[in-house]
């Protein structure tokens, strides 16, 4: 087998149909989003109305499923597989170019098809293209965000592409209930989605959380900037799952280092720590109920400091919104 098929074959065997549709063990796995970019690692999601069962990832060289072969277009190429209830192959379709192109994210709209999130470009030194389902589209720069989506019989409804002269790794996709389609992920200091600039720094990448209509338009986008005023350093942030959505709002799970803020929230990470936001449906981003936020101004204090019960060996390093006041405690 390909490499990039390895692991895929691997977990597929030990998911019988009846496991994911029928009687036996219940196994849920609707959505599952794969942070890892080496091969042989997909993402799988589950369309419980049609009872099929979507693949999504990368490889290299060459992809076998069944009888069916794909040769690699370049150095690596993502792909998005469809199967049956009893997990025989019913379609491929492939994101190919000269570069590293990779599918991260699946979001399944039951029984009508599915949405995907993923890059294309990446390791190129020059602008260049890639296709998937048909449709070629121009490179905007180093590991462009693609994202689009295909029915349940493989065919490419849509699909676009952002990004600018950095990379956009895109993180999650999540369909919201108003039919508007959720996007997260990390980007290099510079680039453009849609008709919106940002900035994320001078020299730190950011997240982001981007918002499209039901046919993929480019609606509005949000995202992290870093924030030297704190440590001194610059801070880092990437945007991924997104998770607990209402009817108006959803939560973004975040992480990074040092200090960034959002619009007017400051995100404070210790350690490589993870945190999560919550966005409405119209891009304003707030506090949590379950996670504690730091807002600035910061005023670094040093030293072993007791305060209101906060100490240095107490996490986070911060108060309430409304003191105004966050501790740094030297290593």
């Amino acid at each position: 087998m390909g490499k990039g098929l390895a692991s895929l074959a691997l977990l597929l065997l030990l998911l019988p149909a009846t496991a994911l549709f029928g009687q036996g063990p219940t196994i849920t796995v609707d959505r599952a989003v794969a942070y890892t970019t080496g091969p042989g690692f997909p993402v799988i999601a589950t369309d419980t109305v049609l009872g099929l069962v979507y693949s999504a990832g990368h490889f290299r060289d060459v992809l076998r499923i069944e009888d069916r072969e794909v040769p690699s277009g370049g150095e690596i190429d993502g792909y998005i597989a469809c199967f049956d209830d009893q997990l025989r192959l019913r379609w491929i379709q492939t994101l190919q170019g000269p570069g590293f192109d990779a599918i991260r994210a699946l979001d399944v709209i039951q029984g009508s098809g599915i949405l995907f999130a993923g890059y294309a470009g990446a390791n190129t030194t020059t602008f260049t293209s890639y296709t998937i389902g048909g449709v070629t589209l121009g490179g905007k720069g180093e590991a462009d965000a693609v994202v689009g989506r295909i029915s349940v019989n493989g065919i490419l409804e849509w699909v676009r592409n952002d990004g600018a002269t950095g990379y956009e790794l895109p993180a999650d996709i999540a369909r919201l209930p108003n039919g508007s389609i959720a996007v997260t992920g990390s980007v290099d200091r510079q680039s453009r989605f849609g008709d919106s600039t940002i900035s994320t720094g001078k020299k730190a990448p950011g997240g982001y959380i981007q918002l499209l209509d039901a046919s993929g338009n480019h609606v509005w986008v949000t995202h992290s900037v870093s924030d030297t005023n704190v440590f001194g350093e610059d801070g880092t942030a990437s945007f991924g799952q997104i998770s607990n959505i209402t009817d108006t709002s959803f939560s973004v799970e975040t992480g990074g280092v040092y200090a960034s803020r959002i619009q007017d929230l400051q995100l404070y990470y210790e350690e490589q720590s993870t945190t999560a936001l919550r966005c409405s449906f119209d891009g304003k981003v707030s506090n949590h109920a379950q996670w504690t936020h730091c807002r600035g101004p910061w005023y670094p204090v040093e030293g072993s400091i007791e305060f209101e019960g906060l100490s240095d060996n107490t996490s986070p390093f911060c108060i309430s919104s409304d003191r105004q006041l966050g501790f740094w405690y030297p290593s």
